[in-house]
C-alpha cells in the first residue's frame, strides 16, 4: 500500500539532492512555506529565490534517517551533507537536523527545519 505523504517528501528530497529547480518547485504547493534557522520563504518566487544557490556541484544533500508519520505530516530526522572543498582536497560535513514536512494534495506545503544540537 503506498503512502501519498511519504512519497511526496521522497519525491522533495530527491528533487533537492539531484533535480533542477522545476523539479524542486513542482514538489511544492504554490502556497508552500519553507522555515528554517535561516529564515522563511512562502510561495514559488521566495521558494525559487531560497533554493536556486544550491544547485550548484558540489551541492548539499539530503538523507533521512528516521521517519514517523502522523496523518498528512511526516516528522524527520536527516542528515544534511555539504562538501567542501578548498581546491585541492574535498572534506564532507554533515548536519543533523530535524524536518516536519506537512503535505496536501500530493505535494509538500510547509516544512519546517531545526538543527539538532
Amino acid at each position: 500500500m503506498s503512502d501519498p505523504t511519504h512519497e511526496a517528501v521522497e519525491t522533495l528530497v530527491h528533487a533537492l539532492n539531484h533535480g533542477g529547480l522545476p523539479e524542486i518547485l513542482d514538489a511544492f504547493t504554490d502556497d508552500a512555506v519553507f522555515s528554517s534557522d535561516g529564515g522563511i520563504a512562502s510561495g514559488r518566487h521566495e521558494l525559487a529565490a531560497l533554493f536556486d544557490g544550491t544547485l550548484e556541484e558540489p551541492r548539499p544533500r539530503m538523507i533521512l534517517r528516521h521517519t514517523e508519520r502522523d496523518g498528512n505530516v511526516l516528522h524527520c530526522r536527516a542528515t544534511r551533507r555539504f562538501t567542501i572543498s578548498d581546491g585541492e582536497q574535498a572534506i564532507g560535513h554533515d548536519v543533523e537536523i530535524r524536518c516536519v514536512f506537512t503535505v496536501v494534495e500530493g505535494a509538500v506545503a510547509r516544512v519546517v527545519v531545526d538543527p539538532i544540537q
